[in-house]
């Protein structure tokens, strides 16, 4: 019992003022054993009752034992003499003082059987503990007296692993009382017979080990001689049991405590972290390491959660095995089944720690992930959902080889680790709102003129490095302010953020892009070393920024825009100079009332012409104002007419004739060049036709490929779809049409230009490589291209009667070739010499204005009607 003393009258002076007291009986006939705390301390807790109970038992036994009670029966006496009672207690002063050195049983136990042995006549002692994993006893510990025969016997015994209720030690397990065998030759509970036999064994004890009201293992013995079962030896063995017990409660106790002294620091480490940390990664990075350097853990973790694909991802961990955490694919939680969640994933879903202190018992959980943890030993974890706002944003996993290692309190003090984690969060969430304000406008999200300034120094700090110019583009939205007076400011605002997503979608890179102030935004182009690309580039925003209205207060509103450009380093080599001359510039374009305009006046015309030009294409190409001329092609050595290759023309209303010099690059620019590419083939197909009709036989023409052309995926279909349209040319004989692609067109994307040329060679239509000896292809890529000529070019044949160099290069073309079953075409052949040459070196076929010049079709029918085909 449990009580408080009161002060009484008359009690002496100097008796100690007692506060709570605790009574546990010995025995009726003797009384008890009494604890007194002093007076102003809380009182005696449940462990010093425990303790006390289990010191009464001992001395009740000893007295029962030892002496006769005052107040005993007549006649009774104790039949264990008192020498050996004395043995006994001596034995168990032993017990404790082994027990009183060491922090585990592991290491006391060896000493501790030796004791218990000795006393008893045993030989041989076993300490078996309880294997979670499994529920069996493994041996952990053994002890004999010297001798051959006992330590084969120990070596062996020790190594089985007795299931519940199974041999000497899974029966004291079962039962939960100690077992006594006088002669193992007779006990069908003794296992292993036979050995024993052999090494002159006969009795045999074992007595399990509780602690805290769970069992933790086994003590069992063998000894030589037979003896018989005394409840002496009975009571002895329980209360070595007891005490062992009580040792194991005690340092799971002081284990306990040391472990909160060091959680309490390490709450208090992290605390003081938390608030030093300058990003999301260094805080899971810190927190993990604190956790496992002052924690005592083997393992922490910290995982992300992205609720949108309902995965969680390591992202951050401190100790063996996070290698295995990290490496392991993403746990997929909303896919899969609630019975094969793991602890990380039940965080998430039931937003609470979920503890596992059997993770070799759950293999089936966590997959790989598991199996790579329990082989390293770790048997229990606790995964605490880090909280953001009601919404989990991740789990903080810690891992532990001690199965009992996270009681509730020391789980609640990891929840507080949590609670700093997710405060740290919110602080660097705060700091970074802070910081992107600093440089983004709230209103759009986009960069500011802060960050925008930054931005284009670097970009400067490269074009001075590299070289190259860079242009400055200032956009000013136009009726702001009216749209304000009429729809007031939040409608403004509406078409601010609408008008920037707009202008986001068309700036060739959105980052550079930045709202200045009120309606004013700006950005820059990088390697703008064409000003014509640049203003088309404008030109083709501002149409895209006012073909489409915007929606304010359910109305439709056209707005316009006018731009500045300024150039660097023309207009400017600083930030500072670039955007007060770009700001003219755009103010210029308002007062002229053009959409845009340069702050250089000669890029205004220059631009001007450049835009001329490009209209009068698209009016050209609308308007079929192009034409085709055919050169020639002929047989080296016979001269026969073998081919025409077809060259466009354009002759424009205001300027004239127009080289293909001039405009083919601007029809590349603007993207008409497949268009009118396809123009080509069609008419070249239609003019083979028109020949056939007249009873002419017309040669097959060559069309050549631009580089965007060849780089579209739909290419080889497009001339597809083409070709059906003439069944009656293409594919018949006469007529055909073969492609032409230039040597450094080929090489732009070697791959991708060998798939399509495969493409076009699977619709009989002949390739070849143009220029060839210019774009310094190898001939290992040579070799992969399903090209049927080589055309070499025209400067390596007007070299030929010139240098040995010329010669020996168009030789080896000619050569190599001949030997990938390949025709060869010489280009820009004018004389006879050249001719003769190229004939004796084996050259197939040659063009150039000794062979004719282009000519329009009118003057090729002549020709045909001239000319037999071989």
């Amino acid at each position: 019992m449990r009580f408080r003393f009161e002060a009484r009258p008359g009690w002496p002076a100097d008796l100690p003022q007692a506060g709570t007291a605790a009574i546990v009986s010995i025995d009726p006939d003797v009384g008890g054993i009494c604890c007194i705390a002093p007076d102003g301390q809380t009182g005696i807790g449940d462990d010093y009752v425990d303790d006390l109970s289990a010191l009464a038992r001992v001395a009740a036994w000893l007295y029962r034992r030892g002496r006769s009670p005052p107040t005993a029966s007549r006649g009774a006496r104790r039949h264990t003499p008192p020498s050996e009672a004395e043995g006994d207690l001596r034995l168990q002063y032993e017990i404790a003082r082994i027990l009183a050195g060491p922090s585990s049983l592991d290491q006391a136990a060896p000493a501790l059987m030796q004791a218990i042995g000795r006393h008893l006549g045993f030989t041989v002692g076993f300490l078996r503990e309880l294997d979670h994993r499994d529920k069996r006893l493994r041996g952990t510990t053994v002890w004999h007296e010297p001798g051959a025969a006992l330590e084969t016997f120990a070596r062996r015994a020790i190594e089985g692993a007795p299931a519940l209720g199974s041999g000497l030690a899974g029966t004291a397990w079962s039962t939960g009382r100690a077992v006594w065998i006088p002669d193992c030759r007779k006990a069908p509970a003794f296992v292993q017979v036979e050995a024993a036999v052999a090494a002159g064994l006969r009795k045999a004890a074992a007595l399990p080990i509780f602690t805290g009201g769970e069992f933790f293992g086994v003590l069992s013995f063998v000894g030589n001689e037979i003896e018989e079962e005394r409840p002496s030896r009975m009571a002895l063995l329980a209360a070595v049991g007891g005490q062992i017990g009580q040792f194991l409660k005690h340092r799971a106790q002081s284990a306990e405590i040391a472990r909160l002294d060091r959680l309490y620091a390490l709450l208090a480490r992290v605390t003081h972290f938390a608030r030093q940390a300058q990003g999301r990664q260094e805080l899971f990075d810190g927190i993990c390491r604190i956790t496992v350097e002052d924690g005592g853990l083997g393992l922490a973790a910290i995982s992300a959660y992205d609720p949108a694909i309902g995965e969680v991802s390591f992202v951050a961990g401190c100790g063996e095995g996070f290698d295995a955490l990290v490496s392991a694919p993403p746990l997929p939680i909303l896919r899969t089944a609630p019975e094969r969640l793991d602890e990380v994933s039940r965080a998430v879903l039931e937003m609470r720690p979920v503890l596992n202190d059997n993770l070799a018992g759950t293999p089936e959980l966590g997959g790989p992930r598991r199996r790579s943890i329990v082989a390293m030993g770790y048997q229990s974890s606790v995964a605490l959902p880090l909280v953001q706002d009601d919404q989990v944003s991740g789990v903080f996993v810690v891992f532990s080889r001690e199965r009992t290692f996270f009681t509730p309190r020391l789980i609640e003090l990891l929840g507080d680790v949590t609670h700093e984690i997710a405060y740290a969060q919110d602080h660097l969430s705060n700091l970074d709102r802070i910081a992107y304000l600093a440089h983004h406008d709230e209103l759009t999200q986009l960069p500011n003129r802060t960050l925008f300034q930054e931005r284009l120094n670097q970009a400067l700090i490269a074009a001075r490095r590299s070289e190259t110019p860079l242009a400055v583009i200032f956009i000013d939205l136009r009726h702001l302010r009216e749209i304000n007076d009429a729809y007031r400011r939040e409608a403004g605002d509406v078409l601010l953020r609408a008008f920037a997503q707009r202008l986001a979608a068309i700036v060739e890179r959105p980052e550079n892009l930045a709202r200045m102030e009120g309606g004013r935004f700006a950005t820059f182009v990088a390697d703008a070393s064409d000003a014509v690309r640049v203003a088309n580039l404008i030109e083709r925003a501002a149409r895209e920024m006012v073909t489409l209205p915007f929606s304010v207060n359910g109305q439709l509103v056209r707005m316009s825009a006018v731009v500045g450009i300024a150039i660097f380093p023309a207009d400017g080599t600083d930030v500072g100079t670039l955007l007060a001359n770009v700001e003219v510039a755009a103010l210029r374009a308002k007062e002229s009332n053009r959409p845009y305009h340069f702050y250089d006046p000669s890029l205004n015309a220059q631009v001007a012409r450049s835009l001329e030009l490009q209209s009068a294409l698209r009016r050209a190409t609308d308007c079929q104002e192009f034409e085709l001329h055919y050169q020639p092609k002929v047989d080296t050595r016979t001269r026969a007419l073998v081919g025409l290759e077809a060259l466009i023309r354009w002759t424009d209303p205001q300027r004239g004739i127009v080289p293909p010099g001039v405009f083919v690059p601007v029809l590349e620019e603007i993207g008409l060049i497949g268009q009118v590419g396809e123009w080509v083939v069609r008419r070249a197909l239609a003019q083979q036709r028109e020949w056939l009709r007249m009873g002419l036989v017309p040669p097959r023409i060559a069309v050549n490929v631009s580089v965007r052309q060849l780089q579209s995926p739909e290419f080889a279909a497009e001339i597809g779809r083409v070709l059906q349209d003439f069944p009656d040319i293409h594919g018949a004989s006469p007529g055909g049409l073969d492609i032409e692609v230039t040597e450094s067109v080929a090489m732009d994307d070697p791959a991708a230009c060998a798939r399509r040329l495969a493409d076009l060679r699977r619709l009989a239509i002949g390739i070849a490589i143009d220029d060839f000896g210019t774009g310094h292809s190898s001939l290992a890529y040579l070799t992969t291209l399903p090209a049927q000529a080589l055309k070499i070019d025209r400067s390596f044949i007007a070299g030929l009667l010139v240098t040995s160099e010329a010669r020996t290069i168009v030789q080896t073309i000619i050569s190599l070739a001949h030997a990938l079953r390949m025709q060869v075409i010489a280009e820009g052949v004018e004389s006879e010499d050249q001719a003769a040459m190229l004939a004796e070196m084996g050259c197939d076929q040659m063009q150039g204005y000794l062979c004719g010049r282009p000519q329009p079709a009118t003057a090729i029918e002549a020709l045909l009607r001239r000319t037999e085909r071989p």
